[in-house]
């Protein structure tokens, strides 16, 4: 170690708050970006594992619908680029027995499974009660089928079954009954139920197709089975797809795990992506934003350190040291502080990791949260040395540019200008006039505040940087947030029902008597039901908005373009949930119950995935909310006709109705109450394509126990084959949005926190320093009378100058944030340009507490020391 190494060592040791602050300054940043990295890839592991645990664990799926495909599977497999593979075979077909079923009279039929080891680890089976089966004379069966025996079957019980093992692939086009005549069984099977596995979405239908689980029987049968496949590298999905691929495979049907691959980045494109992205693109301006205030808060740091030494370094000069070995001594200093605060810097980030997340379980506990303590109690903590050694990398970097850049520039002044330090002053007469105004108004103490701050102005620049840096962050990660949650809730929207019935085909009449009894069910808090319907609608001239026109109406016909043509949704909400709607919209329902005219509620706002763009956009249909009158079109002897019925738009919103958001909306929703949606129907059959019925149904439901009532629907609906449709609880399915929803809240409340905290501490730690350096002109202020009541209001002026003068510049530039981040965000999800005016009126107010605060602080403790020592100070 060399002399200058050996002063500054010894200047590190003499300096010990001096020193203290700048290895926290280390330590935070260095421990901010480990959390960041870590939480980003802990939650990303979170939204991965629930995504394996709804949908499997594997890349590529090839559904073959015989064995004879055998050779080419085997060749498949055999790949070197597929890293795991298992085969699911439905080697046989059963005819439930009556005496296991609770309703006997309604035929239910089950699928044989068989699954080779592999796959009872990777396939979803959610809940497992009991076993795996450990051979071919075990049953793994769905809990759905339990329920349905009545509960009369259990873990442990026999099953005695019939076997088809010559069939053909089910489809729902026919009904079951059909379907069941055609085979007959050929043996008898005896089998254990071994465990009981809780069913994903649309694993059964209805409560009467079954699937069974055994292990592979040696596959001996032509039927059909699929081959799971996990790729070594999952981004080269499309290039295995076409590999394999050809004459051979034509009739075989390759489908992508969308879900896992989209949070892997390898899916396709749609809009699903954008949760990856989001996620990835947030942490990364997460980082630079950390990086940037640490930064700045270390540079400030061994800037007043370099500040406080200039007379010494002046000194060091002129008996020989070099400007190179000065630096060189400056960036020793960076290096001992490195060396103790980087690796304390890590730990603390890891440290942070646990602690938070167990501060956090306690906190939900009490606050009885179990939906967010179900989601933090599952996210596992995934740290890696890559983690680690970036970390370490950014806390490096930062000390060394925070260190080399001040000494650099400290360093230009010549030896005996440092000693006599007589460049840190420099005015001239002009610039330092105070308006008489102003004296007036705040008395003499101002005029020294004013003529203070714009003499020494490189003194306050440090200062004012650190106020700007500071209000620059909080409003731009305020923005950040704001966008990112509106994107994620526009991207990958959460389902208001618990439950969801939808019917695709079948007569009116029974669908309404299914919701009847629908509505007995006793575990249903509320529910409401609408029918839809598409028809196509001419518009007046000018209604158009200009970007509608732009992208929706491409017929080139003069007619076209002077009253275009456009496909239209009519809704029939239920009676009751369009009075409780139109009532919240502050309208009369008895506007919308006329004999002799249909008046709607009009939603002209869309919003969908432009696979084109690749985003989703959002605009309006219309260009103004004025009452609209619509002529309906229809077939007339093969020709489209404009009909004498019209339709009137006489309130418009963009508030649907509980429970009935529909996330893709790329036409007009138009909202009628059901009793004038049949009349309606009734009216003109010629408008609702031909005649041909296609209302689709939708019964919505709220429930605290939305898998009992499922069951109950299930049950239901058994009594109904004819009725093509499906039961979704969407409280299963929007599990891994509501975890990215919930999982983003956290992670971004807990930043805009700690960036307030890196604010804070930068702030304070500049301001105490300046006035620290002050020390001696305060002093010489007290001495020739000033009272320390002048001194205050003098420093409280100079805090509003800083205040003022930090907001003047920081607002606009956090605008300019606010515009790059919303240019950032819509690249995805087009949404309006928003101001985060609480940001700004929280930045405004905290700005200047911190500065009175740390001000009022500072100057009483130098006030507490003697005057003599405040002047002979160096």
């Amino acid at each position: 170690m060399n002399i200058l190494n050996r002063v500054s060592f010894a200047y590190l040791k003499k300096n010990k708050t001096r020193t203290l602050v700048t290895i926290i300054g280390v330590v935070l940043s260095v421990a901010l970006v480990t959390l960041v990295t870590t939480l980003a890839a802990s939650f990303h592991q979170l939204l991965l594992n629930d995504a394996i645990a709804a949908d499997g664990d594997y890349t590529l799926v090839y559904q073959f619908k015989t064995r004879t495909e055998e050779k080419k599977e085997q060749e498949i497999r055999n790949d070197k680029q597929v890293a795991e593979s298992y085969l699911t075979d439905i080697f046989a077909l059963t005819t439930l027995p009556k005496q296991y079923m609770d309703n006997s009279d309604v035929p239910s039929f089950g699928q044989l499974i068989g699954v080779e080891s592999l796959g009872f680890k990777k396939l979803p089976f959610g809940k497992l009660e009991g076993n795996l089966p450990v051979n071919d004379h075990e049953l793994l069966v769905s809990t759905d089928f339990i329920e349905q025996t009545g509960k009369k079957l259990k873990i442990g019980s026999q099953l005695s079954l019939p076997l088809v093992t010559n069939f053909e692939t089910y489809h729902s086009d026919s009904s079951i009954e059909e379907y069941l005549a055609k085979f007959k069984p050929t043996l008898e099977a005896n089998y254990r139920i071994s465990g009981i596995y809780q069913p994903s979405q649309d694993t059964e239908t209805w409560g009467r197709v079954y699937k069974f689980y055994t292990t592979a029987e040696p596959l001996k049968y032509s039927h059909p089975s699929s081959l799971y496949l996990r790729l070594k590298d999952p981004g080269q999905w499309q290039e295995f797809k076409k590999q394999h691929s050809g004459k051979e495979l034509e009739d075989v049907v390759v489908q992508l795990n969308s879900t896992v691959s989209q949070l892997q980045g390898n899916g396709a494109e749609t809009q699903n992506n954008y949760t990856n992205l989001m996620l990835t693109g947030t942490a990364a301006v997460f980082i630079l934003l950390i990086s940037l205030g640490s930064v700045l808060l270390i540079h400030n740091a061994f800037s007043m350190s370099i500040n406080e030494r200039l007379q010494q370094f002046g000194i060091l000069s002129s008996v020989g040291a070099t400007k190179k070995q000065l630096r060189y001594s400056v960036l020793f200093e960076g290096l001992v502080i490195g060396g103790i605060a980087i690796h304390l810097g890590l730990i603390s980030g890891l440290s942070l990791v646990y602690i938070g997340r167990s501060g956090f379980l306690i906190l939900l506990r009490q606050m009885n949260e179990p939906e967010l303590l179900a989601v933090v109690s599952k996210l596992p903590i995934v740290t890696s040395w890559q983690v680690l050694i970036v970390a370490a990398i950014v806390g490096f970097i930062t000390i060394l540019l925070s260190a080399w850049l001040p000494a650099r520039r400290a360093l230009r002044a010549s030896a005996i200008t440092v000693i006599r330090q007589n460049d840190q002053i420099h005015f001239e007469s002009k610039k330092i006039r105070t308006s008489w105004l102003t004296t007036k108004i705040f008395g003499f103490s101002s005029v020294l505040a004013i003529k203070n701050f714009k003499r020494n102005r490189k003194a306050y620049r440090s200062t004012i940087i650190s106020l700007f840096v500071s209000i620059v962050l909080f409003i731009g990660t305020s923005s950040l947030v704001m966008y990112v949650e509106n994107s994620i809730q526009t991207a990958s929207p959460i389902e208001e029902s618990d439950l969801s019935f939808t019917a695709f085909r079948g007569d009116s009449q029974s669908i309404l008597e299914i919701f009847k009894e629908f509505d007995q069910i006793p575990q249903i808090k509320s529910q409401g039901w609408q029918a839809s319907s598409y028809v196509m609608a001419e518009f007046p001239e000018g209604s158009l908005s200009e970007r509608s026109l732009r992208e929706k109406n491409d017929s080139t016909d003069e007619k076209s373009q002077k009253n275009p043509m456009q496909m239209i949704a009519i809704l029939g909400l239920d009676d009751t949930t369009f009075n409780s709607w139109s009532q919240q919209l502050g309208v009369p329902t008895t506007d919308f119950y006329q004999n002799d005219s249909f008046v709607g509620i009009a939603n002209s706002h869309l919003s969908y995935y432009e696979s084109d763009q690749k985003k989703i956009v959002s605009y309006d249909l219309l260009k103004s909310t004025t009452p609209l009158t619509l002529a309906l079109t229809g077939f007339i002897d093969e020709k489209r006709t404009v009909l004498n019925t019209h339709l009137q738009l006489s309130t418009y919103t963009e508030k649907e109705p509980a429970m009935f958001h529909t996330p893709n909306k790329n036409e007009l929703y138009v909202y009628l109450p059901f009793s004038q949606f049949e009349r309606l129907k009734e009216s003109i059959p010629e408008a609702f394509h031909s005649g041909n019925d296609t209302t689709i149904f939708n019964y919505k439901i709220l429930s605290d126990d939305s898998t009992t009532v499922e069951r109950s629907m299930r049950r239901i609906l058994q009594a109904y084959p004819s009725i093509d449709g499906n039961v979704v609880n969407n409280v299963q399915r929007d599990r891994t949005n509501r975890n990215m929803l919930t999982a983003t809240k956290i992670f971004v409340y807990s930043f805009i926190s700690i960036i307030a905290l890196i604010a804070v501490a930068n702030v304070f730690n500049t301001i105490a320093t300046n006035i620290n350096l002050r020390k001696r002109e305060l002093a010489m202020l007290e001495s020739v009378g000033m009272e320390p009541r002048a001194i205050y209001k003098m420093m409280c002026f100079e805090c509003l100058l800083y205040g003022t003068k930090a907001l003047l510049w920081g607002l606009p530039v956090a605008m300019v944030i606010n515009f790059i981040i919303y240019k950032f965000t819509t690249s995805g999800v087009e949404q309006a340009f928003l101001v985060p005016w609480q940001a700004i009126a929280i930045s405004i107010l905290l700005v200047f507490i911190i500065v009175f605060v740390t001000m009022i602080y500072a100057v009483h403790k130098l006030q507490k020391k003697n005057i003599i020592a405040g002047l002979r100070s160096q």
